[in-house]
Formats: structure tokens, sequence, C-alpha cells
């Protein structure tokens, strides 16, 4: 199984493949609805948010430098799903920046503070039992390593 961000305390193990980055994006449509001088506070107060969130149960979200004031309009699983919310203009996003990127080209997403709430979240591959792990996963998790952070990379 592949997995963002640290999982709970479990017997899963847990082997890091890759740092995906997150950030805030917004479409125009809902900037020109929302100002383009809008600030973090009003970001957290007034607009809504669509999130991730990841298998641990947690929120990805710039949490320490941008907490969140209230619950977020969106939260799904899927960061197709989130992307899709955020390019139709539903609210304002924290996507990771290799889906996010190539809609920042093609003119459907913007950017949001200069990148200034950008943030790591780590990939892991996770299987259950350290005592007996098949070769073709052992090969699997050494060619997602090798490869994986070049292709985020490419994208990013």
């Amino acid at each position: 199984m592949i997995s963002i961000g640290n999982l709970p305390d479990s017997s899963f193990i847990a082997i890091p493949l890759a740092e995906l980055h997150y950030d805030l994006f917004v479409s125009p449509e809902y900037l020109n609805t929302i100002g383009e001088n809008v600030t973090e506070e009003e970001v957290l107060t007034k607009y809504n948010i669509a999130i991730q969130e990841l298998a641990n149960n947690t929120h990805c979200w710039p949490h320490d430098e941008l907490p969140l004031k209230r619950l977020p309009r969106f939260v799904v699983e899927s960061p197709d799903l989130l992307t899709d919310y955020v390019k139709e203009g539903m609210a304002i996003g924290c996507l990771p920046l290799p889906l996010a990127m190539p809609e920042v080209k093609a003119g459907r997403l913007r950017l949001m503070f200069e990148g200034k709430y950008r943030f790591p979240m780590t990939v892991y591959a996770v299987y259950h039992s350290r005592r007996y792990v098949p070769a073709k996963v052992k090969l699997l998790i050494e060619e997602l390593k090798g490869k994986m952070q070049v292709a985020i990379n490419q994208y990013s």
C-alpha cells in the first residue's frame, strides 16, 4: 500500500519513498469572487476550504503556519477529486504540486500567497509483516524508491 503522511502507531511497516509538496491554490474564477488581495485571515474565516484527508485521519493542511479556525467545506480522500473541486471554483484547496502545477500552467489554477505555505509530506510504502516480505514486494519498493521522487519532481 502507498500512504502519504505519518501513520499512527501500528503493526505496519512504513518505508519512506519520496517527499510530496503541497500548497494552496484557487481557480481564477473563485479568486475573482473573493478578490485578488484576499488575506490569510479571510481565507480561514470567510471562504470555502477544501482539503485532503490522509490515511492516518489527519488533514493535509499547513496547520503550524496557518491553523484552521473552522471546519473545511470539503474534506475528500482523493487528491484528484480535490483538484477538480478547486478547478471548478468551489473552494480554496491545499493540493499536491504534481497535480496542481500543470493546471497552473494551463491557467486553470492560481498559486496563493506566492508559495508561502508550501510544505512536504512523506510518501510511504506500507506493508504488514517484517517476517515475510515477498521478493516481488521488496523489488517494487526498491523500484519506487529509485523512481518516485524523480517523477514527483518532474511535475512539481
